[in-house]
């Protein structure tokens, strides 16, 4: 993991940040539809879960967008994480409970879905709201709703946030006119990022999903 720190005075975002982080704390929802009719094909033919997959692609698009991976090193400097990990939600059909664990992020399709898979069996049957810890300091949470078809979806806080990169829910997916469809939510941080940066990450998680069988092969 690398850190990049930028200069507050110079950053062309200083007056934004400031603004939505002490006047006006805020957090932005938004939830668009993902055509996942080519990527489920892909996932089907090679047999793989659906989630690991799902993961991956988040981690891949917000690698393209650098105000979703934005952060703080020990010392407390604002700035830039090269990549982030996704921490995720597990659920227990037993007790209806979940549990958040992570998984080391890595840009090869393969040795990243292995090791996802890895951690859902071996740390998923951990119950408690941390099922795996030692998180590192640039995951970005992330979820999927297997049991709900969702239109809105929005989380609030009570208090500023120190964790600016986004949360991202993945709900369940439908058919319409032939073609499969996934909703897809974004709650982030107005300090770091607007309505741009979740067009370019929609644009970017899209262009992954449609180009599936190049490394889902």
């Amino acid at each position: 993991m690398s850190f990049q720190p930028i200069d507050p005075e110079t950053w062309e975002r200083r007056t934004h940040y400031e603004a939505y982080t002490t006047f006006l704390p805020l957090n932005w929802n938004v939830t668009v539809e993902l055509d996942v009719t080519a990527l489920l094909s892909a996932v089907r033919a090679r047999g793989l879960r659906l989630y690991p997959v799902m993961l991956y692609l988040a981690c891949t698009a917000i690698g393209q967008v650098p105000a979703f991976r934005m952060g703080y090193d020990e010392a407390g400097r604002l700035g830039y994480f090269d990549s982030v990990h996704p921490s995720y939600t597990v659920f227990h059909e037993d007790d209806h409970t979940f549990s958040d664990i992570w998984s080391a992020y890595d840009p090869d399709f393969d040795t990243f879905y292995q090791g996802a898979v890895h951690d859902m069996d071996t740390w998923g049957r951990c119950k408690g709201y941390k099922g795996r810890p030692d998180a590192p300091p640039n995951c970005c949470p992330m979820s999927m709703t297997p049991w709900l078809q969702f239109t809105s979806c929005s989380f609030d806080t009570f208090q500023p946030a120190r964790m600016l990169r986004p949360i991202l829910t993945f709900g369940r997916y439908f058919v319409r006119d032939g073609r499969t469809y996934m909703p897809f939510a974004i709650c982030a941080s107005h300090a770091v990022a607007d309505g741009w940066h979740a067009a370019r990450l929609v644009e970017e998680l899209q262009r992954l999903a449609d180009g599936a069988q190049k490394f889902l092969k």
